[in-house]
């Protein structure tokens, strides 16, 4: 019984480390990728610039969505889409913060930040 218990906080602890390495990333590159994974996204915080794309990457066989709470444009979702390898993209074409949260699970839970900012023109 107490292996079971040390093995179950060893899991919980690199599930910890995990997330927060993955907290924030700048999504340097033509693409940023977030993970979505069992009840959570990962990065949960992610900034941008504007007219960058950013590619969800189902490693997970549960269904989840992408859907946008807030942030300027037009409104977004995925649809609830399951499996491994499965991808939903979205190119953020104006400057700002949105929220991003999986409709499929409580307010509170699988929720993510995006912040896009102005690209510097020559």
């Amino acid at each position: 019984m107490k292996l079971i218990r040390l093995v179950a906080l060893a899991g919980a602890i690199v599930g910890i480390a995990v997330l927060a390495m993955g907290s924030t990333a700048t999504g340097k590159g033509k693409t940023a990728t977030v993970d979505v994974d069992d009840d959570f996204f990962s990065p949960t915080k992610l900034t941008i610039k504007e007219d960058k794309k950013v590619e969800w990457n189902w490693i997970t066989d549960q269904p989840h969505d992408v859907t946008k709470v807030s942030g300027p444009g037009k409104f977004f979702e995925s649809g609830p889409l399951q499996g491994t390898g499965v991808l939903f993209s979205k190119t953020f074409k104006k400057p700002g913060k949105y929220e991003i949260f999986c409709s499929l699970h409580s307010e509170e839970g699988m929720r993510m930040k995006v912040k896009v900012e102005e690209r510097k023109r020559n």
